[in-house]
């Protein structure tokens, strides 16, 4: 199973009470030496990242308005992430379209809050 950037995971985020998130991918395996690098939505609170805000009907995930948790970034291995989509831990989404990632992305460079060693990932 192959991952690329635009692709979509619903995961259980530990911080939020193993609440499922949605998960984007903003940079593969040609940058990243072989793993996903994914950052999560969630629902705009005082005092959040406001480097990415989402609008609704940007992502068919977007209900209100979002913002990207760039402080709970992953680099993920592609063969863990296949494993847990076999064992139903996590669920693809639907894909983000170009023009989305390329948001997210842009919003990844300017975040303060996005570690600075996985900056250079970013396309």
């Amino acid at each position: 199973m192959s991952f690329i950037v635009g692709d979509t995971f619903w995961i259980k985020n530990p911080s939020s009470k193993n609440v499922r998130h949605l998960y984007f991918a903003i940079a593969d395996g040609t940058t990243t030496g072989g793993r996903i690098l994914l950052v999560n939505m969630s629902k705009v609170k005082e005092g959040n990242d406001t480097s990415c805000i989402l609008k609704v009907g940007e992502h068919t995930a977007v209900t209100h308005e979002s913002t990207i948790k760039y402080h709970e970034a992953l680099l993920a291995n592609p063969t863990d992430l296949a494993s847990g989509i076999r064992m139903g831990v996590i669920t693809s989404g639907d894909k983000a379209t170009p023009n989305l990632v390329q948001k997210i992305q842009e919003g990844a460079k300017k975040s303060p809050f996005l570690r600075q060693e996985y900056k250079r990932f970013i396309p």
